[in-house]
């Protein structure tokens, strides 16, 4: 691995050790449940979508440079992609969550699960952590989408046509 990716993980790593020290252990100890600190719950989890959506652009960036290959699906199928793995982290997340609260509390086990079964609370986490992979992944396709039109790499679009080419030729030969 490149000295720039090791220092891009060593990053990374820092930021969510943080995380994890701000939203975990500090706030799973000082916040109770139905808590009017609801709004900081919130914004962890709405900063942990937009950050692990962050991730996987970058992850992804770095293995389609590293082994040559083009996302020729678009876009579209990205959004799409990293913001389901971002619902899933969150239901594992919440999950993850319910287990913590029935661990300390292990006499409230009916409390807690009822709390969370269409809690507000959960339905919250879910929709902030979806919401901002998506506004995340969507605002980097526009800018994206937005450089290539102001400023066109005639060599990418030759390529990409070949490929575009190529694939329609494989088609009819298969079909």
């Amino acid at each position: 691995m490149h000295k720039r990716l090791w220092i891009e993980a060593f990053g990374w790593m820092l930021f969510w050790a943080g995380f994890i020290y701000i939203w975990g252990f500090r706030s799973w100890t000082t916040l109770e449940l139905y808590d009017n600190g609801w709004w900081f719950d919130a914004l962890g989890h709405a900063i942990a979508g937009g950050v692990l959506a962050t991730m996987m652009l970058r992850l992804g960036r770095a293995t389609m440079l590293r082994r040559g290959v083009y996302f020729i699906e678009g876009a579209g199928r990205r959004i799409l992609n990293i913001t389901s793995y971002n619902a899933l982290l969150a239901v594992l997340w919440e999950l993850a969550e319910f287990g913590w609260d029935v661990y300390m509390q292990p006499e409230f086990f009916m409390t807690r699960a009822q709390a969370h079964k269409g809690s507000l609370d959960t339905v919250l986490d879910f929709t902030f952590q979806t919401a901002s992979a998506f506004l995340v992944v969507a605002s980097a396709a526009l800018s994206h989408w937005w450089y290539f039109t102001k400023y066109p790499d005639a060599a990418l679009l030759d390529e990409i046509g070949d490929a575009r080419d190529l694939v329609a030729h494989l088609g009819k030969k298969i079909s």
